[in-house]
C-alpha cells in the first residue's frame, strides 16, 4: 500500500556475502604445490593462498512514516521562530495592503477632482459668453 507514492511499511534488506577467489599460488597445471615439512614425516603442508572477502549490503527504504517524522522535525525546528515572527509579517502585510488601498483611492480622487474642475470651468465659460 502506498500513500503519495511512498510505501506504508517496507522492511530493510540486509545481505551478507562471502566472496573468495581461488588459490592465488597455482602453477601452470592449475595445481597447488605440496611441501613436505620433514623428510620422513607424515605431515603434508598445502599452502593455499585464498582471498576471502565478506561484504555486507544494507538497503534502507523510506516509508511514509519517515517522511512524516521528517516533516515533524522541520516543523519543530521552525515553529518557535515563526510564532514570534508571524505578528510582524501580518502587520507588514496589513500596512502594505493599506498603502495599496490608499494609492488606489487617491488616484480615483484625483481623477474625480479633475473631472469636477473641468466641468466647473466649462460651466463658467458658458456663463461668461
Amino acid at each position: 500500500m502506498k500513500i503519495f507514492g511512498f510505501p506504508v511499511i517496507t522492511k530493510d534488506i540486509n545481505v551478507e556475502k562471502i566472496l573468495y577467489s581461488r588459490a592465488l599460488n597455482m602453477n601452470e597445471n592449475q595445481r597447488v604445490p605440496v611441501s613436505l615439512l620433514a623428510f620422513n614425516s607424515s605431515n603434508v603442508h598445502i599452502p593455499l593462498k585464498m582471498d576471502f572477502t565478506q561484504r555486507k549490503y544494507f538497503w534502507s527504504y523510506y516509508t511514509i512514516l519517515d517522511v512524516v517524522s521528517a516533516i515533524g522535525g522541520v516543523n519543530a525546528a521552525f515553529s518557535p521562530l515563526l510564532k514570534r515572527l508571524a505578528p510582524w509579517f501580518m502587520l507588514y502585510f496589513l500596512y502594505a495592503l493599506a498603502c495599496i488601498i490608499k494609492e488606489k483611492y487617491l488616484k480615483e480622487y484625483r481623477n474625480e477632482l479633475t473631472t469636477v474642475v473641468n466641468y466647473s470651468l466649462n460651466q463658467l465659460k458658458m456663463l461668461s459668453e
